[in-house]
Protein backbone atom coordinates (compact mmCIF):
# COMPACT_ATOMS: atom_id res chain seq x y z
CA UNK A 1 0.00 0.00 0.00
CA UNK A 2 1.42 3.43 -0.59
CA UNK A 3 1.83 5.49 2.24
CA UNK A 4 0.86 9.56 1.89
CA UNK A 5 1.26 12.52 3.69
CA UNK A 6 -1.48 14.70 3.70
CA UNK A 7 -1.75 18.65 3.81
CA UNK A 8 -5.22 19.47 4.60
CA UNK A 9 -4.52 23.45 4.78
CA UNK A 10 -2.89 23.43 1.20
CA UNK A 11 -4.99 20.18 0.26
CA UNK A 12 -1.65 18.63 -1.46
CA UNK A 13 -1.33 15.02 -1.41
CA UNK A 14 2.56 13.75 -2.23
CA UNK A 15 3.63 9.63 -1.83
CA UNK A 16 6.52 8.91 -0.10
CA UNK A 17 8.15 6.78 -3.30
CA UNK A 18 10.62 9.12 -5.47
CA UNK A 19 11.00 8.65 -8.94
CA UNK A 20 14.10 9.30 -10.75
CA UNK A 21 13.85 12.17 -13.48
CA UNK A 22 9.97 12.48 -12.78
CA UNK A 23 9.84 16.02 -12.59
CA UNK A 24 11.64 16.57 -16.04
CA UNK A 25 9.19 14.25 -17.61
CA UNK A 26 6.42 15.49 -16.06
CA UNK A 27 7.66 19.30 -17.41
CA UNK A 28 7.18 18.01 -20.86
CA UNK A 29 4.24 15.98 -20.32
CA UNK A 30 2.55 18.88 -18.64
CA UNK A 31 4.42 21.29 -21.92
CA UNK A 32 1.88 19.04 -24.32
CA UNK A 33 -0.95 19.59 -23.11
CA UNK A 34 -3.20 21.59 -25.73
CA UNK A 35 -4.73 24.80 -24.92
CA UNK A 36 -6.27 28.06 -26.95
CA UNK A 37 -5.22 31.04 -27.30
CA UNK A 38 -6.18 32.42 -24.35
CA UNK A 39 -4.71 29.45 -21.77
CA UNK A 40 -7.68 27.24 -21.29
CA UNK A 41 -7.09 23.40 -22.20
CA UNK A 42 -9.00 21.93 -24.50
CA UNK A 43 -8.85 18.90 -26.51
CA UNK A 44 -9.68 18.30 -30.61
CA UNK A 45 -11.82 20.51 -32.24
CA UNK A 46 -10.99 23.57 -29.15
CA UNK A 47 -13.39 21.87 -27.78
CA UNK A 48 -13.44 22.45 -24.20
CA UNK A 49 -13.03 19.49 -21.72
CA UNK A 50 -13.90 18.05 -17.98
CA UNK A 51 -10.09 16.61 -18.10
CA UNK A 52 -6.72 16.69 -20.04
CA UNK A 53 -4.41 13.92 -19.56
CA UNK A 54 -1.11 13.88 -20.88
CA UNK A 55 2.21 11.52 -21.12
CA UNK A 56 6.13 11.19 -21.00
CA UNK A 57 8.61 9.38 -19.77
CA UNK A 58 7.57 8.17 -16.65
CA UNK A 59 5.23 10.83 -15.66
CA UNK A 60 1.31 11.02 -16.42
CA UNK A 61 -0.19 14.83 -15.96
CA UNK A 62 -3.72 15.06 -14.88
CA UNK A 63 -5.99 17.96 -14.78
CA UNK A 64 -9.51 16.87 -13.82
CA UNK A 65 -13.12 18.37 -12.56
CA UNK A 66 -14.30 17.20 -9.38
CA UNK A 67 -17.76 18.00 -10.71
CA UNK A 68 -17.49 16.66 -14.26
CA UNK A 69 -17.97 20.80 -15.57
CA UNK A 70 -15.50 22.17 -17.97
CA UNK A 71 -12.28 23.16 -16.96
CA UNK A 72 -11.88 26.91 -17.09
CA UNK A 73 -7.95 27.18 -15.53
CA UNK A 74 -5.59 28.76 -17.83
CA UNK A 75 -1.80 27.42 -18.56
CA UNK A 76 -1.00 30.17 -16.07
CA UNK A 77 -2.75 29.39 -13.12
CA UNK A 78 -2.43 25.32 -13.86
CA UNK A 79 1.89 25.94 -14.63
CA UNK A 80 2.11 27.42 -10.50
CA UNK A 81 -0.19 24.25 -9.59
CA UNK A 82 2.27 22.05 -11.20
CA UNK A 83 4.93 23.82 -9.77
CA UNK A 84 3.97 23.87 -6.27
CA UNK A 85 3.38 20.10 -6.63
CA UNK A 86 7.21 19.95 -8.16
CA UNK A 87 8.25 22.34 -5.61
CA UNK A 88 7.04 20.18 -2.60
CA UNK A 89 6.42 16.86 -3.63
CA UNK A 90 10.23 16.48 -4.38
CA UNK A 91 10.14 13.52 -6.86
CA UNK A 92 7.27 11.88 -5.87
CA UNK A 93 4.30 11.43 -6.88
CA UNK A 94 1.14 14.25 -5.98
CA UNK A 95 -1.57 15.91 -6.44
CA UNK A 96 -3.48 19.52 -5.18
CA UNK A 97 -6.75 20.93 -5.80
CA UNK A 98 -7.81 24.99 -5.98
CA UNK A 99 -10.89 26.12 -5.89
CA UNK A 100 -12.48 27.36 -9.05
CA UNK A 101 -10.80 26.62 -12.64
CA UNK A 102 -14.51 24.85 -13.85
CA UNK A 103 -17.30 25.91 -14.67
CA UNK A 104 -19.26 24.39 -12.14
CA UNK A 105 -20.41 26.74 -8.62
CA UNK A 106 -18.94 23.92 -6.35
CA UNK A 107 -16.42 22.18 -8.63
CA UNK A 108 -12.42 22.01 -8.30
CA UNK A 109 -9.80 21.48 -10.61
CA UNK A 110 -7.62 18.97 -9.33
CA UNK A 111 -4.38 18.69 -10.95
CA UNK A 112 -2.43 15.35 -10.24
CA UNK A 113 1.36 14.33 -11.12
CA UNK A 114 1.89 10.15 -10.85
CA UNK A 115 3.84 7.35 -12.14
CA UNK A 116 3.17 6.23 -15.60
CA UNK A 117 2.14 1.85 -15.14
CA UNK A 118 4.02 -0.20 -17.03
Amino acid sequence: MLRTERSYTSRRLCAYQAIPNFYHFCNRAFSGLRTRHDGIFVGDGERMMTATYNSWGTCNVAIVSSDTSVLTVNREDATAKIYQIISTCDGKWGSIAMSGGVKGRNGRAIFTLSAKLK
